[in-house]
This record gives structure tokens, C-alpha cells and sequence, in this order.
């Protein structure tokens, strides 16, 4: 399959664990997948294209059936929708097809954790600086932003967050669930968080910082 909208033939090796039906309902729905962004234990995350060339992420559950994402979504959904959960990516409508409902999502421009490997690699201290900087100006007042909307972030790591221009965003939104006292929602953690990525920029190879990227994550 080849679409008309899309500039250059699409390889199309990524979609094997597809079935021709499932393409085909995307298709139907005007989106056409470019390429596999990633997989979790539920799900796998591709990039698609609308007929306008415009880039989204399409949640695809990984069992036939499993609607327990599409409740999630439809509930988070109706929170963006009354002005919360905005530092999160935006929700769109789904994608139904035969024994799978697809959920259709904000792309963002680069994951942190792929955005600090790419400043890894510049001899530029102060655009490392701005970055840290921009990180910690902006994540506590999403976890509080959160905490007043009635949410907490469960997975908070940097594979998790992501870039759109110069906003900060969280990616993995099925990891947002109603706040719980009991998940130690403090700035001393923020503060530990904060530490944790400005060391990862100290290893002396990229092997270590891909080592502490695994580290940095909200701590427990």
C-alpha cells in the first residue's frame, strides 16, 4: 500500500505485526503511518500523517479487544476538555476499527531523554544550562498543576516527557491517575529529579548517559 499525500513510497517493514485490516481502517480514517515510534507492556506507539501531512501518535493496544486504554482515554479526554491535564499531550478522537480501538494523540517534537543525548554531543555549557533550566521552571508547576486538577503523574521519567517548541509535556498519559496523598508529591523530590538530570550530562561517554537516563526518574 502506497499513499497518494505522502511525498515518497513508505517502507513498510515496521507494520508487520499489523494486520492488512487494520492498515486498511487507518487508512479509511485518513491517517497513514510513517514509522514505529516505540512499545510498553500495552501498547505500541506509531507516527501517522494526515492527508495534510500534519504529524500525530497512534496508540495501538498490543491484545485484540482491550478496550481498558479506550476507558482510560474517554475519561482523561473529558478532563482535558474542561481546561485540566493541558500539560499532557492532547487527546484526539479515536480510531474504531475491528477488535481495536486506536487512540490518537499530540506528536511532539523530541523526547527529553532524546533531546539531552543530542546536547550530549555540543560543545555548547550555556544551552545545557537552558535546558536544565527550562526543565525545572517548568515540571513542578505541571506536577502542581496536576495536584489541583485532582491528578498525579505515575511514571515520571524522561523517556516519558517530551518537547513541543519550548513546552514541556507528558507523553505516557495513560500513566496519569487520580491523586493519592500517599505518592509523595513534594519539591524535595522535584529537587532530587532536577540533580539526577544535570548529572546525567557528566558521564564521559555516551554509554553512561544512556546508563543514567535509565536512572533518572521521579523518585519514590
Amino acid at each position: 500500500m502506497t499513499y497518494e499525500y505522502y511525498d515518497e513510497e513508505v517502507d513498510q517493514s515496521f507494520l508487520l505485526p499489523l494486520n492488512d485490516s487494520v492498515i486498511d481502517c487507518i487508512d479509511h480514517y485518513g491517517y497513514a503511518i510513517v514509522k514505529k515510534l516505540g512499545s510498553g507492556a500495552q501498547k505500541t506507539v506509531f507516527k501517522a500523517i494526515d492527508k495534510q501531512g500534519r504529524g500525530y501518535a497512534l496508540l495501538i493496544p498490543r491484545e485484540k479487544d482491550d478496550i481498558s486504554l479506550g476507558k482510560q482515554m474517554d475519561q482523561l479526554s473529558l478532563v482535558q476538555g474542561k481546561g485540566l491535564l493541558t500539560d499532557m499531550t492532547k487527546i484526539y478522537p479515536p480510531i474504531l476499527c475491528p477488535h481495536y480501538r486506536i487512540e490518537v494523540v499530540e506528536l511532539i517534537d523530541i523526547s527529553l531523554a532524546e533531546k539531552i543525548i543530542e546536547l550530549y554531543h555540543k560543545d555548547d555549557f550555556n544551552e545545557k544550562v537552558r535546558f536544565i533550566k527550562l526543565i525545572d521552571s517548568q515540571l513542578w508547576h505541571i506536577m502542581e498543576r496536576l495536584r489541583q486538577g485532582g491528578y498525579m503523574y505515575t511514571d515520571l521519567k524522561v523517556d516519558n516527557m517530551g518537547l513541543i517548541g519550548d513546552r514541556v509535556v507528558l507523553i505516557d498519559i495513560d500513566s496519569a491517575r487520580p491523586y493519592d496523598n500517599s505518592y509523595g508529591y513534594n519539591k524535595n523530590k522535584h529537587d532530587v529529579f532536577i540533580d539526577r538530570l544535570t548529572d546525567v550530562f557528566t558521564p564521559p561517554d555516551e554509554e553512561s548517559i544512556k546508563y543514567n537516563l535509565r536512572l533518572c526518574n521521579w523518585p519514590r
